[in-house]
């Protein structure tokens, strides 16, 4: 849960998902972020250094991917707003999506390895796996979380309050998508 608890893009996409499309839409993209934890355990605890030198190397490429995945997020967001209707999301697509961007994100791996150095856990099999799964559970949980909190706000908006969200959500991408970038140049 640790690492799933900050506040980010990440948060504002499952909470804005999970306001305009309801629990199904912010459970999937919780669990597609939590899939993208998972991953990044897998590689951080089976010592896979490869993968790991491979996702730091392409540290720049993939800030900039982010911060382009999160523009359009934010485009997407103000541009299919619509006066009467949220602009619906397969949970597949949430899922995939989350995913997708999650991987983006280089900091997570260095995130997770730093914890599995800290916390000692062994590159062997059986702890490597349970570790996984609780990083898989832990991140689910938080997720869940997040999304029955928002959902309990959830409330049928007028257009005038659901335009503020979505435009008050762009703004928050593109302040992450200029961190990202400015992750490049520090």
């Amino acid at each position: 849960m640790a690492v799933a608890a900050p506040v980010g893009p990440m948060c504002v996409l499952c909470v804005r998902r999970t306001l305009a499309n309801g629990r199904g839409a912010g459970v999937a993209t919780g669990v597609g972020i939590a899939t993208a934890d998972a991953i990044f355990a897998t590689i951080a605890t089976l010592g896979l250094d490869g993968a790991a030198r491979l996702l730091s190397a392409l540290g720049t490429s993939l800030h900039v991917v982010t911060a382009a995945v999160l523009v359009v997020l934010a485009y997407r967001t103000v541009s299919t707003s619509h006066a009467t209707a949220p602009h619906a999301t397969s949970r597949g697509g949430a899922y995939a999506s989350a995913l997708g961007l999650t991987l983006t994100n280089p900091a997570t791996i260095v995130s997770f390895a730093t914890l599995v150095v800290a916390s000692g856990v062994s590159p062997a099999l059986p702890r490597a796996l349970q570790t996984v799964a609780g990083v898989f559970a832990g991140s689910t949980a938080w997720w869940i979380l997040v999304t029955v909190a928002a959902s309990t706000f959830r409330v049928a908006p007028d257009a005038r309050t659901s335009r503020t969200i979505d435009i008050l959500s762009a703004l928050v991408f593109l302040a992450f998508a200029v961190a990202e970038l400015r992750r490049i140049f520090s």
